[in-house]
């Protein structure tokens, strides 16, 4: 194997394959346990050297309202989403279309997927993540996706259920 180069680490690496394979993301994601493995019912808190993490199950602005705690399936499509940011450019803003989303989150767009994804992004909106410094005990509260202007464009396929309707 070593004859005909197939080790990645001999290899250069190109733009391109940085570019998808490469997500920058707050290390303290990949030091402990930040997201859980399995689906969460209430808040979840997770101690990570000086910063305490409170992920989920609360809202800052209504205290009636419990969204749920994120789990691996939310940092799956959270670093999904980071995958289609520019890491050279200035901004905090992050095209992507759902097709795609949905590609690199499933390596597929059916339409079990695209719910499903779609149900995970909308739980990505609407909860919050408190990190507390344990030493001042300043606490910052924070959405990871801070809003999502949709753009829709008409329908291309003449045989698509949206353009047989009626409506």
């Amino acid at each position: 194997m070593e004859d005909k180069g197939g080790s990645l680490a001999q290899q250069p690496i190109t733009h391109e394959f940085r570019r998808e394979n490469v997500v920058l993301a707050p290390r303290d994601y990949f030091l402990g346990p930040v997201f859980a493995a399995t689906p969460q019912i209430g808040a979840r808190e997770v101690t990570i050297s000086d910063r305490l993490y409170v992920i989920g199950g609360f809202h800052p602005m209504d205290n009636d309202s419990h969204p749920p705690a994120l789990d691996v399936r939310h940092a799956r499509a959270f670093f999904s989403l980071l995958s289609f940011r520019d890491p050279y450019e200035e901004t905090r803003l992050i095209r992507f279309s759902f097709n795609e989303l949905c590609r690199r989150y499933a390596q597929s767009n059916s339409g079990r997927y695209a719910r499903a994804i779609k149900k995970i992004v909308r739980d990505l909106m609407d909860s919050y993540i408190r990190v507390t410094d344990v030493k001042t005990g300043i606490a910052h509260e924070y959405r990871l996706i801070e809003r999502i202007d949709i753009e829709k464009r008409p329908i291309r396929r003449k045989d698509s259920r949206l353009a047989k309707s009626h409506q």
